[in-house]
Order: C-alpha cells, then structure tokens, then sequence
C-alpha cells in the first residue's frame, strides 16, 4: 500500500510524461500558450524531475548502500529523461512539418445546401465540429455545429448554410506552405478551431481542424 501510495504521489510530478505533467501542460494550453510550447516546457520539468532522481538514486548507493532503492531510482530517472527527450523531439519535429504534410481532404458544403440537408447528409458521416463552405473549390467561409444548433428546427429546411457560415477572412485559411505550428496557432485564435487549406490558385485543396492536427 506504501509502495502504491508513494508511486501515485511520484505520478503527480509536473513533469511530462508523467500524469502531473500532462495535467500541467494542459493546465497551460488552457491559459493561452501554444500547445507545443506547453510540451517542451513540461517536457523540461520531466527532464528535470529525471535528473534529480538520477543524482538521489547516486546518493543511495554511494553514501547510504541501499543499491536496490539507488539502482530503481536511477532506472526511473533514466527512462523518464529519454521519454522527456523524445516527447521534446517530436514537438520539435512537428514544427517543422508543413501544411500540405497533415493536411485533410476537404468535406465541403455548398452555401445554397439547407441546414436540414447537411445535418442528415453531412453530419452522420463525418465527426467534425467546422466544415469548409465552399463551391467549385471557391471557399466561402465555414460551418460550425454550434452556430446551426442557434438556428430552430423548424427552419432547418428553409434556412441555407451561407446565411449561418462565418463568412471567410484571412484568419480562416492558410497556404499547403504554411508551417504548421503556424496554422495551429491561427486556429487557436480565429474563433473556429479550423481552417481552410488553398493552393497557389486560391482553390481550396485541405482543411485543417484541431482535432486532426495532434
């Protein structure tokens, strides 16, 4: 029970990818930092964390001879600081990674559709809280589940989805060049949590939503 307790308690650190770590890093998403910057950050507090178990497991075997206890914790530290230094390589990886890397194909909808149609049509197949609008690869703006939900049922068949779309801006699209720490950043700030991927035409060709970029 001892052993239980003291591991659960170890589990709480703030330091990725421990569970206290990923507490932390959301705790920090939530605040406004970037989800990457959150990573590497608590991904450090892990390495740190990692360090200190390593230099205590030392202790343990040299100045007190508990070579089990020393050999565990410097075991621990040793895969923590590796699993740390991967998570901190694959953050570091992906921001190098471009648009056109990641990117969806589109699902889009035409702005005459009504709303009734998208949502028997539309919505069964395909999990996804935003949708381009978009005709013959023009975008339009994009249609989220929560701004149709604002709309009475009894005028889904008579209500189009141009007239409840958020009309497009520059924040709701990007290039297949854009970094995608970039496009991540500007659907974290655009309201929508998505955003349309247009090629050097200005045809839409990608979407991208915050549920697909993980």
């Amino acid at each position: 029970m001892l052993a239980n307790f003291l591991l659960a308690v170890f589990n709480l650190f703030p330091g990725y990818p421990l569970d206290g770590g990923r507490v932390l890093r959301a705790y920090l998403w939530r605040n406004g930092k970037d989800l990457n910057e959150a990573t590497i950050l608590t991904g450090r507090c892990g390495q740190v964390i990692a360090i200190g178990l390593i230099v205590l497991g030392a202790f343990f075997v040299i100045a007190r001879g508990q070579f089990f206890t020393g050999v565990w914790a410097i075991l621990t530290g040793v895969f923590l600081f590796d699993s740390a230094k991967g998570i901190i390589g694959e953050v570091r990886a992906s921001e190098k990674r471009l648009v056109g890397d990641v990117m969806q194909l589109p699902v889009s909808i035409a702005p005459e559709a009504f709303i009734q149609h998208v949502v028997d049509n539309i919505f069964p197949m395909n999990r996804q809280t935003a949708f381009p609008v978009a005709k013959e690869r023009q975008l339009y703006g994009i249609l989220l589940l929560g701004d149709i939900k604002n709309v009475p049922r009894e005028d889904w068949r008579k209500v189009a989805v141009r007239d409840v779309m958020r009309h497009v801006t520059a924040e709701h699209f990007v290039e297949t060049d854009t970094p995608l720490a970039e496009a991540r950043e500007l659907m974290r700030v655009n309201g929508v949590g998505a955003v349309g991927v247009l090629d050097e035409g200005g045809y839409l060709v990608g979407f991208l939503h915050k549920s697909g970029t993980r």
